[in-house]
């Protein structure tokens, strides 16, 4: 069964696979879009800040202190 594809045609018409299956896409899908989220974090943290960004950080570092 292809990963995105949860009505393939190999489905016997047994709802405790197919709920097997759905539970196994969910998961698969959720994992995806952690890795994506993940990734997605690394790269903006290579994004150089721009001046007021690190000035904004300075001065929420010092009101909170």
């Amino acid at each position: 069964m292809d990963p995105t594809d949860l009505y393939a045609n190999e489905f016997d018409g047994d709802t405790s696979t197919l709920l097997d299956e759905a539970t196994h896409q969910v998961t698969y899908h959720r994992e995806q879009l952690m890795y994506w989220r993940r990734l997605v974090r690394k790269l903006e943290s290579t994004i150089p800040k721009t001046p007021v960004e690190e000035l904004l950080e300075t001065a929420e570092a010092a009101w909170s202190a």
